[in-house]
């Protein structure tokens, strides 16, 4: 517990100094606490963003890979969610500064490449059985719906970057989105 109050009060710089370095390690954390630093992360950084320094930039993409391996390493999240909530990172965050290759919580390409590897059904596919989900077993409607949560972040990526190459990527994406469950 004083490992998280301790990180609770750092400023966001600090923050995301100590943990570009892995600390605290992931034991020091209780269960539930990595995905609090995430949750408390996140908008501290959104907030800051336009106004960040280069090394500030490396530290804090360094801070949430770690934040977030530990919060699956610890069993506060499982793969899925980190993948939707990096993608959500990355929307956010593109919607206030540019896109930059260098930095993988700000690289459009990256992000959008994530989301090709864990979506776990094809375009296609969604696009064949998606108006028709309620028919449809249970397994099924659930990986819709893991597919319908990363989306949606992927979007506003693309949203935000307006780029023609990601845009097509995503076209048939976007078009089975409302008929998701």
């Amino acid at each position: 517990m004083d490992a998280f109050r301790g990180l609770m009060g750092m400023s966001s710089e600090d923050l995301c100094g100590q943990l570009s370095k892995g600390r605290p390690t992931v034991r020091d954390l209780a269960p539930g606490q990595w995905l609090g630093v995430a949750q408390m992360l996140a908008p501290r950084v959104i907030d800051a963003c336009e106004e960040m320094s280069e090394d500030a930039w490396a530290d804090c993409a360094a801070a949430f890979s770690y934040v977030f391996s530990a919060a699956v390493e610890s069993g506060d999240v499982d793969d899925q969610e980190v993948t939707t909530r990096r993608l959500y990172l990355t929307a956010a965050l593109l919607q206030r500064v540019p896109p930059r290759s260098e930095i993988e919580i700000l690289d459009a390409d990256r992000a959008i490449d994530l989301f090709f590897a864990k979506v776990p059904v094809s375009d296609e596919f969604a696009r064949r059985v998606s108006p028709e989900w309620r028919r449809l077993d249970i397994d099924t409607i659930r990986k819709l719906r893991r597919s319908k949560n990363l989306v949606k972040p992927a979007l506003l990526i693309s949203d935000s970057v307006g780029r023609s190459d990601i845009e097509r990527r995503l076209a048939t994406w976007r078009e089975v989105l409302p008929f998701l469950p």
